[in-house]
């Protein structure tokens, strides 16, 4: 095992697969740092974020029981990669959580924009958050506790993070948002839509605006999302959302052997 103090050549490596290596490409921009640690165990890197996510890219042949030695003594929450790659690491974390989801990208010139003519905007005031987070919590599936004006203010403020929202008549109904924005990427989360609003197209055309904003304004090459439902998936499909990886997380408690 070799702790790196340089990273020069890695990044051009996990480019070759720039979705399933998301998120090693993203928090490698912040390499070096505090919060930042890069490892070679043979063919497997590995990266450590604040001890709370560990991505693994694999370049060659490594041993596995070496690799389980390393994260044995590594403090993280959550363990990461391309699906391939992690199905050999599953069986060493009996008990933990393991979500296998299939990735959709959606390149800049790729965009096929959906306008139904409703108010839709960025939104970027405390109000604006509260009004998303009230919405999220009004939808089951989002299972998200009542929203303080403390956690909107906090919000409002962070600057990896973009809110859109569709209103009809000043009430928010239908909202998506851009996390984890980084130089060229970004993350689509959170997309709901009021009920009684849903099947009309607001999701759509939420949506739309919001990532015509993050390759206009935010100068991003491609979005990134998971989804889970089939009906999800015709409105990104419409708008010109791609599969393009398999990815799995092992979270929470880990077994040792």
């Amino acid at each position: 095992m070799e702790r790196l103090t340089s990273v020069e050549g890695l990044e051009e490596k996990l480019m070759r697969d720039r979705y399933a290596n998301l998120f090693f490409i993203n928090d490698l921009a912040l390499f070096p740092g505090s919060d930042i640690a890069v490892y070679r165990i043979g063919g497997l890197y590995a990266l450590n974020y604040r001890n709370d996510g560990m991505c693994l890219f694999s370049d060659g042949d490594f041993d596995l029981g070496e690799a389980k030695a390393f994260l044995d003594g590594q403090d993280f929450h959550t363990l990461m990669g391309e699906g391939s790659l992690m199905k050999a690491f599953i069986p060493l974390y009996a008990g933990s959580r393991v979500l296998e989801r299939d990735m959709l990208a959606l390149d800049r010139n790729d965009l096929k924009a959906v306008d139904r003519g409703y108010d839709t905007r960025l939104l970027d005031s405390v109000q604006d958050i509260l009004s998303v987070k009230e919405l999220y919590h009004e939808i089951p599936e989002f299972d998200c506790p009542p929203p303080t004006l403390e956690q909107a203010r906090a919000e409002a403020g962070r600057s990896d993070t973009l809110y859109c929202g569709t209103f009809v008549n000043g009430q928010l109904v239908s909202t998506a948002a851009l996390s984890a924005i980084c130089a060229k990427s970004a993350m689509v989360t959170g997309v709901a839509t009021r009920e009684g609003w849903r099947n009309r197209g607001c999701a759509s055309h939420t949506l739309s605006r919001l990532a015509s904003a993050g390759f206009s304004q935010l100068g991003l090459d491609y979005v990134c999302l998971w989804y889970s439902d089939e009906t999800a998936l015709a409105v990104y499909r419409k708008l010109g959302f791609r599969s393009v990886a398999r990815f799995t997380s092992i979270t929470m408690r880990r077994t040792q052997e």
